[in-house]
């Protein structure tokens, strides 16, 4: 199933890429053949599919389709300048890019990048490796969607790619909260603006070579390798996203960002429960903590139980029995009881409460004697904090 998988992905890369582009099996019979090669030779994809690429060129033995595969089975990769032939009978100078990707399928096949000679290399050079960084994506993608479940094809597939998925790495969820004042939702309309921001972000992320980046349908995902032997995985990844984030704002004034971080993998299928404790730290840093900083899956305490609850109504039950009455006050009245009890439950004492609502202690404690007399409870009670604290935690993260 893993190696059908692959190769879906690889007809979808050939299919789409911007230049002449086939794949071809070890016995140098093509297997797939794009619009762009139709255009470039003039042969539709039926006519071309399962004829010898040798029939598309004039090269001599030592500057021939077999030599490339030779060269890139050895390299990766094989280049050459040789005369391509068009169905009408006529001839062309053709730059040719030969890349061995496909060390994981059941059989050696093979990519040739085709255009015209007068086409820059260097060019050339940039679509492939723009290819190359869509099938990484796609790659890391399936893993991560659990389309991929054998270890070693992951592995062999990424090292094909020039990825080492066999290092131990954390996995940091990246979501773009707002940029110059538009929030995601909105940013998402402008589908050209949009693309420009991924880009930018991504080429920023980057940067940093032993970081492997890849676009998300819903953001940003970045494996970032922890060094051997590391005492504390947590505080190495945690430094890392914090200055990557620092960077990227940086860079791009205006933009903020909310950035989750997973627990380390020992094994690449471990990126699929990595993603998505990084998603839950982001998207729970969002709700409870406000967004726009870097949060641990391991620091989110009971809200890893909560997020894992399925029926919201009994949540929503659970916050209306437990802070009900006070949220009825807080609407009629024009209070913020509910704000006033989070400061009493997260401060360490109710001194502290009151200096970080500005108030005087005597007037936090007055607050406090009337928050329990709305709820019918003492907040010095211990299981009474913990079931007031946990119905905060559900209420910023029931959708509002």
């Amino acid at each position: 199933m893993d190696s059908e998988i692959l190769l879906k992905r690889l007809r979808n890369m050939v299919f789409h890429a911007p230049v002449a582009t086939l794949a071809f099996s070890e016995d140098m019979r093509i297997l797939e053949w794009n619009e762009a090669a139709s255009q470039l030779f003039g042969v539709s994809p039926e006519r071309a599919v399962g004829q010898p690429v040798g029939n598309f060129f004039s090269g001599t033995d030592g500057n021939s389709p077999t030599r490339w595969c030779d060269m890139a089975r050895r390299q990766g990769t094989a280049e050459s300048t040789v005369d391509g032939k068009a169905d009408d009978g006529t001839g062309f100078r053709a730059y040719v890019l030969c890349v061995a990707v496909t060390d994981s399928l059941p059989e050696p096949e093979y990519i040739l990048y085709v255009t015209r000679a007068g086409f820059a290399p260097q060019e050339l050079e940039s679509l492939r490796k723009t290819d190359e960084a869509r099938q990484r994506a796609d790659l890391l993608n399936a893993i991560a969607d659990g389309e991929i479940n054998a270890g070693e094809v992951a592995i062999e597939r990424g090292r094909s790619l020039g990825l080492d998925l066999a290092n131990r790495y954390a996995l940091f969820a990246i979501s773009i909260d707002d940029y110059a004042g538009k929030s995601y939702a909105e940013l998402q309309k402008d589908q050209r603006g949009m693309k420009e921001l991924l880009r930018r972000v991504t080429d920023i992320c980057s940067a940093e070579q032993d970081k492997i980046v890849w676009t998300r349908y819903d953001g940003f995902a970045v494996l970032c390798p922890l060094p051997e032997n590391c005492p504390d995985p947590k505080s190495h990844a945690m430094t890392r996203a914090k200055l990557g984030k620092d960077r990227v704002v940086g860079q791009m004034p205006g933009v903020k960002l909310t950035v989750g971080v997973s627990s380390s993998y020992n094994n690449v299928l471990d990126i699929r429960r990595c993603y998505r404790e990084a998603k839950e730290a982001a998207n729970v840093g969002k709700r409870v903590w406000g967004g726009n900083d870097v949060y641990h899956y391991s620091d989110l305490g009971i809200c890893q139980l909560l997020t894992q609850f399925q029926d919201s109504d009994q949540l929503q039950e659970f916050v209306e029995r437990s802070l009900g009455k006070l949220m009825s006050q807080d609407a009629t009245k024009g209070t913020q009881l509910v704000t006033t009890l989070e400061d009493i439950l997260t401060a360490p004492n109710l001194k502290e409460a009151a200096e970080r609502s500005f108030v005087h202690h005597k007037t936090m404690l007055a607050r406090k004697n009337k928050i329990e007399s709305i709820l019918g409870v003492s907040l010095d009670d211990v299981e009474t904090r913990l079931t007031l604290s946990t119905a905060m935690k559900i209420l910023r993260l029931l959708p509002r």
